[in-house]
């Protein structure tokens, strides 16, 4: 596994956390924190079945508790990848299908984007070859 990807959502989690941190609780804490994030993530990517598996919110998740947060991620053979990162009392399913819906939309948007760009080359392609 070469490492971890957090999903855009899961990146806007980590900068909302330590914002908090920072301003609840100082910048000594946020450096506590951040490092302890940092250091979990680098830790399920050593053992990624590490946290428990939640098949029941979304097929193939895994969550692990970090201080009062959980990290939702899956393990795929490149990466791991962190949906999101959640306080401990947030309404996760429905944050999770949400995010993941959205990740999931822009892949698909932008591969339709791809698709298209593709075609429109191979239809200049025949056009200026056919002499037209």
């Amino acid at each position: 596994m070469n490492g971890y990807r957090l999903s855009e959502q899961a990146e806007l989690d980590y900068r909302e956390i330590l914002a908090f941190t920072l301003e609840r609780w100082g910048i000594n804490q946020f450096h506590k924190y951040a490092e302890l994030l940092e250091a979990t993530f680098d830790r399920l990517v050593e053992m990624p079945t590490l946290g428990r598996q939640r098949d029941d919110i979304r097929l193939g998740f895994y969550r692990y508790r970090v201080g009062q947060h959980y990290i939702f991620y899956r393990i795929t053979e490149e990466t791991l990848q962190i949906a999101r990162i959640l306080h401990v009392r947030r309404n996760v399913t429905v944050e999770i299908d949400l995010a993941l819906d959205l990740d999931l939309n822009r892949s698909i948007v932008f591969e339709t984007l791809i698709l298209r760009q593709f075609q429109k080359s191979k239809i200049s392609e025949r056009f200026c070859s056919s002499g037209l």
